[in-house]
């Protein structure tokens, strides 16, 4: 009998008990030595054979398990942490089914347990997190589409990171590029409960400077999430006095009551504009390809590819435009430049547009880095493709504040233009960065010279499966009108996560340029009663109301406001298919 074993995370006395009675009783051990604590193999008895895997080829460990099984033999197959968890054991296995030979498998503890041990860490905080993500940057091994570190990321939850310490540079990028903001709790723990264990409390933004400063290049985990902090969570309702279980019942006087302080963690599905790439020969349009991929893994849904004459390109850019589509040239800059000039209008509402040389090696944003984005963007196709960005806005250059980017993050309106000029030129020769109290001193006065104006509203949406963009426009631009409320004061576009993949509601929000965030229906119905009920909504996706709660929703998660109906000033609309309801929030300058 052959049996994988799980050798835990690098402790000896960390293996199970099964584990251990499998090792003391074993003819012959193959154990991966590079991984494993030798100190376990102290348990074998005297006379068992021992193999260490990493000096063995597939066909040489199974050679060994076919000699073990012809003998009947005991053969344990020791495998670092869990087996089933970046152990390469299927390989195995299927090959003994080739052989009928039999098999059993005994569980260890992984690597991310040992390193929540390090410090003392629950990975699911009530109100924090709910969920674990185990995975790793591609290597020599790929990672399916859908799959990728920004993919995850964009969860926000917890995860723990293996094989990937030496990668750990484009990790934080690529963390950050997902959603975790760059002070996000992080953890590097080298070689978890091995004697010479390492733990460094970090973030995603210094995580790889810490790193390098211990002298971490390989061996360890890496935690990331607000869960790493271990603060800010609710207390867990299973040893809470109010509620009773089949155990116990809740104390006399507790009243259990609904809980609307439920910890709403709306994701925002369009932090990048659906993009349009132009190529103009063989080696472009494969690099094209390769950019299309890392903008689906970032969630976006709808990239062009278009390899035309120019006048054709010129269609295209038209369109490009009028909807504030990204618009991607892998070509000299000079192309992209005459091409895109007569559609150049207004640097606070023109399209994103960044230059990519042929090989690869620059990418340069050329028009609206801050508003439209294309600073940010640039930025993390640079760091996919390995390729120097070259960033030429002058707050950046200087570290200066920049007043626009702070606005459209922060649900502001630039009613004054000309702050972007005054205040990146009072700041310019400044030897330092502002405080926040500065920069909070700097948004008060200009709201109350009214320079800048709060968003207040948020605009909750639910539709039926398949709404154009047209449709969509359409029913929106009615209900503002008919509600004399300016676009230009909604904070955010809000629905159920069904509806991620709306291609009309991501158009819509990408030509408004606003943020479309989504809930999950258990999110949604943490808001109570008393909002509109639809029994046939209710039937088809388990929930009585979609654009009330969701607007509600955002107004919690991003204002100053209660989960409370009376956010709502505009009650649930219908435009042919297409409902829609407004909540009011109380501003205070969180960012979305």
């Amino acid at each position: 009998m052959v049996h994988f074993v799980g050798a835990g995370p690098g402790a000896f006395d960390l293996i199970t008990v099964r584990g251990k009675n499998l090792i003391e009783n074993a003819d012959i051990i193959i154990y991966a030595g590079s991984l494993v604590n030798k100190d376990l193999l102290s348990y074998a008895k005297k006379d068992t054979k021992i193999y260490d895997s990493k000096d063995m080829s597939l066909p040489e460990v199974i050679d060994v398990m076919q000699k073990a099984h012809d003998e009947g033999l005991d053969l344990v197959r020791l495998h670092t942490g869990e087996p089933s968890i970046y152990g390469a054991v299927r390989e195995q296995m299927d090959e003994l089914d080739r052989r009928n030979i039999a098999y059993e498998s005994c569980p260890g503890v992984t690597a991310a347990f040992g390193a929540a041990a390090a410090i003392n860490m629950e990975y699911t905080l009530p109100g924090i997190s709910q969920s674990l993500i185990i995975t790793r940057m591609e290597g020599r091994t790929a990672v399916p589409l859908g799959e990728s570190i920004e993919e995850f990321a964009s969860h926000k939850t917890s995860m723990a990171i293996y094989l990937s310490a030496g990668m750990i540079s484009e990790l934080s990028a690529r963390l950050i590029n997902g959603g975790y903001e760059e002070d996000t709790p992080a953890a590097i723990i080298y070689k978890a409960t091995w004697p010479d264990e390492k733990r460094i409390v970090s973030t995603v933004g210094k995580m790889a400077e810490d790193a390098k400063a211990a002298g971490i290049k390989n061996l360890a985990v890496i935690l990331v999430g607000d869960a790493v902090a271990q603060r800010g969570y609710e207390k867990s309702r299973l040893y809470s006095e109010e509620f009773s279980t089949i155990f116990r019942e809740a104390c006399a006087g507790c009243d259990q009551k609904n809980d609307h302080s439920f910890n709403l963690k709306g994701l925002v599905v369009n932090r990048y504009p659906e993009a349009d790439i132009f190529v103009f020969t063989d080696r472009a349009e494969k690099l094209g390809y390769k950019i299309e991929s890392i903008l689906a893994d970032m969630g976006n849904l709808e990239t062009g590819i278009f390899r035309c004459h120019m006048d054709e390109v010129k269609k295209r850019l038209r369109f490009s435009f009028q909807n504030k589509r990204a618009v991607i040239f892998i070509s000299a800059a000079g192309i992209a430049v005459r091409s895109i000039a007569e559609f150049v209008k207004d640097k606070l509402c023109d399209s994103p547009v960044i230059v990519i040389s042929e090989d690869g090696r620059f990418v340069i944003p050329i028009l609206s880095g801050h508003m439209g984005g294309a600073n940010r963007l640039a930025e993390v196709i640079a760091d996919r493709i390995g390729a120097f960005k070259a960033i030429t806005t002058a707050t950046d250059i200087n570290g200066t504040f920049q007043i626009d980017n702070y606005a459209k993050s922060h649900q502001l309106h630039i009613a004054d233009r000309e702050i972007i000029k005054k205040v990146a030129s009072t700041h310019f020769d400044d030897d330092k960065n502002l405080s926040d109290e500065e920069i909070d001193s700097l948004i008060r006065k200009m709201i109350n010279d009214e320079a800048l104006v709060p968003k207040k509203y948020y605009l909750g949406i639910g539709c039926r499966r398949g709404k154009s963009f047209e449709e969509i426009e359409k029913a929106v631009n009615g209900f503002l009108r008919e509600n004399k409320i300016d676009i230009s004061l909604i904070s955010a576009i809000s629905s159920i996560d069904l509806k991620k993949d709306e291609m009309g509601i991501r158009q819509f929000a990408d030509k408004s340029r606003l943020p479309f965030v989504i809930y999950s229906s258990e999110e949604l119905l943490s808001l109570g009663d008393g909002f509109s009920s639809s029994e046939i909504v209710r039937e088809k996706i388990g929930i009585d109301n979609v654009c009330e709660r969701a607007a509600v929703a955002a107004a919690v998660q991003f204002s100053e406001r209660t989960s409370d109906k009376k956010n709502i000033i505009i009650e649930k609309t219908v435009y042919n298919g297409i409902t829609l309801a407004l909540a009011e929030g109380i501003w205070s300058g969180k960012e979305i």
